[in-house]
């Protein structure tokens, strides 16, 4: 249903599409992200890639002296069973969840919590930040 609806892309991916066809891809209109300061390269490298169309050559710029944990990828995808549930069982509520999606969260964070790489980011922080 959601390929047949084009949701099987971001929002600024189809919004980019739709300004490269009814603009062209120079207009001045389109403003990308060509540094990038808050993330390592790799993640750099998959948003020029992914949103942009970049090539590999032409990829968002990292500007950023953020290290990746040593022992993880810095950019991982995770598939997740469940179904999804809306705020104490209201129908028409307009907020669902998926309790599964949560625990993986939970999980994934406890396992960057514990394995934190304190010689190369420091001593751990009292509060974690998801987005």
């Amino acid at each position: 249903m959601a390929r047949k609806l084009g949701l099987q892309k971001s929002l600024l991916q189809r919004l980019m599409e739709w300004y490269d066809t009814q603009l062209g891809s120079n207009s001045p209109f389109i403003v990308k992200l060509t540094n990038n300061y808050r993330c390592c390269s790799e993640i750099a490298e998959f948003i020029g890639r992914s949103i942009y169309g970049l090539p590999s050559v032409d990829v968002v710029q990292r500007k950023s002296s953020n290290q990746r944990p040593p022992n993880w990828y810095p950019l991982q995808f995770f598939a997740v069973r469940g179904c999804e549930c809306s705020r104490d069982g209201v129908s028409n509520s307009m907020s669902y969840f998926n309790l599964r999606e949560v625990q993986e969260v939970c999980d994934r964070v406890k396992q960057l919590w514990y394995s934190w790489p304190t010689s190369s980011w420091g001593p751990k922080l009292s509060l974690v930040s998801l987005s």
